[in-house]
């Protein structure tokens, strides 16, 4: 039978059933090796952009106190704890090709967006473009 050596391993035989290692073969841990990736890279970018927000401001009543560079420093650090960890299991974790460009396409993102991020933060990148348009698209409209 086919096993899992660890979470995004190379799948491995096992002593077992031999039904149980035609039903569980190659293609399928691979399925579910792909089908973990996304949702683990799916669930730290919703705690990117939901939760650390949340969990950096307190809410008293109807007024919010929130720290700023709190969460700029979260957000940066978990969004680089992301990108790093994926370039890690694209580099020595995972074997197959097409998992190795999926781990590396999360890696990417998530770079991406620490990019963005950072050039917000610290000024350099500005949105006053986008207020211009949306301005002239509500005045059109």
């Amino acid at each position: 039978m086919l096993i899992v050596n660890s979470f995004l391993g190379q799948p491995q035989r096992f002593p077992g059933n031999a039904a149980l290692a035609s039903l569980f073969g190659r293609r399928y841990i691979r399925l579910v090796q792909r089908a973990a990736i996304q949702i683990v890279n799916g669930l730290w970018l919703a705690l990117v952009l939901a939760g650390v927000p949340v969990a950096t401001s307190i809410h008293v009543g109807h007024l919010t106190l929130s720290s700023l560079p709190a969460l700029r420093a979260v957000t940066l650090w978990t969004l680089g704890v992301a990108a790093v960890g994926n370039l890690a299991a694209g580099l020595f974790v995972v074997k197959t090709a097409k998992l190795k460009s999926l781990c590396w396409m999360w890696a990417l993102a998530f770079a991406l967006l620490f990019s963005v991020e950072y050039l917000t933060f610290s000024g350099q990148l500005r949105f006053d473009w986008l207020k211009r348009f949306l301005g002239w698209l509500q005045h059109k409209l």
